[in-house]
């Protein structure tokens, strides 16, 4: 029930529960929003993580329809932007945006909601994945990827949005790239696969 703030150069796991009071089944559990575990699952990789998730089951070995929901809900998401999470490997930079993730074990009490501000990365061969981790149809800025960037010199070959058949626009400038994807609205982390030649 904690996790890394920072990346690290190790490969490290945390674990976590469906359930925010009890790791198994009871009857006044209190279950988690699926996108909470996304988003912490997306911030999790992208500092070199994995996250173990415990599904608590009733005494007959059935899962809850609570449970049930939220594996569902997650499943959905990485059917769609799974190439994002399975088999990769932290960017130079791993993260942009002011929410602070809280350090150390049992902190999820501190817990603080990510914004559309708060943005990580990953990346898999020729692919870097741009993951705002809500997106309400504003602009997203990332910092990180303007011409002028240190951490950033590639040519870009393709750019899409993972599980949209419409085309993001982006624009690079001096110190930032500028992200129009006015038909992404979404309260979970939304991908972007940007190719590279």
């Amino acid at each position: 029930r904690g996790q890394f703030a920072d990346v690290k150069p190790y490969l490290w796991q945390t674990d976590t529960a469906i359930a925010l009071n009890s790791w198994c089944y009871t009857e006044n559990n209190q279950f988690k929003n699926p996108t909470d575990l996304i988003c912490d699952l997306v911030d999790i990789v992208s500092k070199n993580g994995r996250m173990l998730l415990n599904v608590g089951p009733k005494s007959d070995g059935t899962i809850s329809k609570e449970d049930q929901h939220v594996l569902k809900e997650i499943g959905s998401w990485l059917k769609v932007n799974g190439e994002a999470i399975y088999g990769t490997h932290p960017w130079r930079v791993q993260e942009e945006g002011s929410t602070e993730v809280v350090e150390g074990m049992f902190s999820e009490e501190g817990r603080k909601d990510f914004t559309s501000e708060d943005i990580r990365f990953t990346c898999k061969a020729d692919c870097i994945y741009i993951i705002p981790m809500k997106q309400n149809g504003e602009d997203i800025i990332v910092k990180s990827m303007g011409e002028n960037s240190k951490d950033f010199h590639g040519i870009i070959e393709e750019f899409k949005a993972l599980g949209y058949d419409e085309q993001p626009e982006f624009i690079r400038e001096d110190d930032r790239m500028i992200i129009k994807a006015p038909f992404v609205k979404s309260d979970k982390p939304v991908v972007y696969r940007m190719r590279l030649k």
